[in-house]
């Protein structure tokens, strides 16, 4: 295991996190939890983008082109995409609760792309509302039926 290499402006404009969970999802909202000391160069993410995929982590292999690229995953990946931008808060520099709506993007994983707006961001939590995705349960339903 690599040991943790912090990300900065000066090493990257933003950071990626993945996030796969057990099915498809319904997501409605993501919170992330962020630190705002700008006197130590450290602020609220300038803007995120979401893309959510139905393909797992796992399976990426079946996407990839003849040449062995990982195209087609990337391409799957970004089929549900929402972008945030968030206000810059330069008065109080407490930590706080970002909400980022997310249309109910159905998913079974998550990539969220956080851009910097200082030299560092500190992040303490992200949380996810969903809900099991309407949808794939009645054709699971139908499925079993006809099994």
């Amino acid at each position: 295991m690599q040991p943790f290499a912090p990300r900065t402006v000066a090493t990257c404009s933003s950071c990626d996190c993945a996030r796969r969970f057990d099915g498809m999802r319904n997501f409605s909202t993501m919170r992330v939890h962020a630190n705002n000391l700008f006197h130590r160069d450290v602020r609220v993410f300038a803007g995120a983008t979401v893309f959510g995929s139905a393909l797992s982590q796992d399976s990426f292999e079946d996407s990839q082109d003849s040449e062995g690229s990982l195209e087609g995953w990337r391409r799957a990946a970004a089929a549900a995409l929402v972008r945030y931008e968030y206000r810059r808060d330069s008065v109080s520099e407490s930590a706080r609760s970002v909400s980022l709506p997310l249309r109910h993007v159905v998913a079974r994983q998550l990539t969220v792309r956080l851009d910097f707006d200082a030299r560092w961001i500190m992040i303490s939590e992200i949380q996810f509302d969903s809900g099991q995705s309407y949808i794939v349960l009645c054709i699971q339903r139908i499925y079993n039926q006809s099994i």
